[in-house]
């Protein structure tokens, strides 16, 4: 998960999007992204589908694609 989560973290950086504006992109709250960046918890699948739309990303775990 851990591999997933920096790709989140690299798009984002990438898109020049800040934490406070994927927040607000999301619905999600800051501290909670700041957590999943630094993998302190494991982010639940309906919140990675939130962050990979309001990115533009395809992300993958495994077989699956989101």
């Amino acid at each position: 998960m851990e591999f997933v989560l920096q790709q989140i973290r690299a798009g984002r950086v990438m898109r020049n999007v800040t934490l406070d504006q994927l927040a607000s992109l999301t619905g999600l709250p800051v501290r909670y992204l700041e957590e999943l960046e630094e993998c302190r918890i494991d982010p639940q699948l309906s919140s990675l589908v939130k962050i990979a739309s309001a990115l533009n990303l395809t992300v993958r775990i495994g077989d699956i694609s989101i």
